[in-house]
């Protein structure tokens, strides 16, 4: 959950490099989940590398644009709990560049 702009992110990562994110938030009414691909890069598999390909489930409200998000995350252990942290960019459905951002998820 992100204090600062109210929304939450979720990341499930599946043994096949696929997996799923689901983001709600809470300020323009957007609700969603987005298909994505992974895979390990770096050395030591320290890092993966996300790609979110197609929305699975638009919960929001009319004039909502996703932004599909990209990334290469880092992983560390940090109090006894694992953390994904790493910086995004991505497109909207147009081709559109988003804002970029930082994520931080934690296990």
């Amino acid at each position: 959950f992100d204090k600062d702009f109210d929304y939450s992110y979720e990341l499930d990562l599946y043994g096949n490099q696929e997996g799923s994110s689901s983001i709600a938030v809470e300020y323009g009414g957007g609700v969603g989940d987005h298909m994505l691909t992974w895979s390990s890069v770096g050395y030591g598999g320290d890092q993966i590398r996300i790609d979110e390909t197609q929305l699975l489930f638009d919960g929001s409200e009319a004039g909502f644009y996703w932004c599909f998000k990209e990334a290469t995350l880092t992983r560390r252990e940090e109090a006894d709990q694992w953390v994904l942290e790493g910086d995004w960019e991505g497109i909207v459905y147009e081709g559109t560049p988003c804002s970029p951002g930082h994520i931080t998820l934690y296990q």
